[in-house]
């Protein structure tokens, strides 16, 4: 319970920052929210109704395939296309332009593999090259990628019974590519985990990188959580003086 707590007031404590670096990134003033905190309320119900209703959703989209993949895959692409369209109108804009595309470009060309793949300085970079030169390096932003890779790609094999699992034979390795530039250098074993827990039969549940983020980064959330506690103690003292 205490371990859940903490995470909790770890999120709490994160709304703020985060809305404040989302209207100094975009440049543009977000609706007022006057209690940022009422969206946990919603969030402590979404988990234990998500466990009930993913085993229903997989059976039903399983029976439901021929209607329903075509349907999934129409939509998705309609998103991409809609997010393609919104993301070039924003890159184009005078502040895109100064807040996305110029930050961007500077990032690129700080690497070296960047530098080899925009200019013509030596043999072009290959996929390990560049991912490891541009796999991100802050804990957070490898936490995001690691749930992004275990539960959004890893768990979608399973809405296509059968052909969702030779998917994964090509997923697999690009997983292991990520994996090993971002955790190499604390767990060279974590890329052949994600691997195996792709390629293998029925084996997609294993969160395998987050598993491995929280093995890499366990001195990060210690000292977080650790943070967050003295703050809190801080608060208390505060309040009793």
């Amino acid at each position: 319970f205490s371990t859940a707590y903490s995470a909790a007031c770890l999120v709490v404590d994160y709304v703020d920052p985060m809305y404040a670096r989302i209207e100094a990134t975009t440049g543009m003033v977000l609706p007022v929210i006057w209690n940022k905190y009422a969206g946990l309320i919603a969030l402590m119900a979404f988990f234990p109704v998500m466990t009930i209703a993913i085993p229903f959703t997989i059976f039903a989209c399983t029976l439901g395939l021929p209607i329903f993949l075509p349907i999934a895959l129409i939509t998705g692409a309609l998103v991409v296309f809609n997010s393609v369209i919104i993301g070039a109108l924003l890159a184009i804009s005078p502040p895109g332009r100064k807040r996305i595309v110029q930050p961007f470009v500077e990032t690129v060309l700080a690497e070296d593999a960047g530098k080899q793949l925009v200019y013509d300085e030596g043999p072009r970079p290959g996929p390990i090259a560049l991912c490891n030169a541009f796999a991100p390096k802050s804990p957070i932003w490898q936490l995001y990628l690691c749930l992004f890779m275990d539960f959004i790609m890893g768990n979608a094999t399973y809405l296509i019974p059968l052909l969702g699992e030779g998917f994964d034979l090509i997923w697999g390795p690009m997983q292991c590519v990520m994996m090993g530039a971002m955790f190499d250098k604390t767990m060279p074993a974590a890329k052949w985990l994600g691997l195996a827990e792709e390629v293998l039969p029925m084996t997609d549940v294993i969160p395998s990188a987050t598993l491995s983020w929280i093995r890499c980064n366990s001195s990060y959330v210690q000292d977080n959580l650790a943070t967050l506690k003295s703050n809190k103690r801080v608060k208390e003292e505060g309040k009793e003086m």
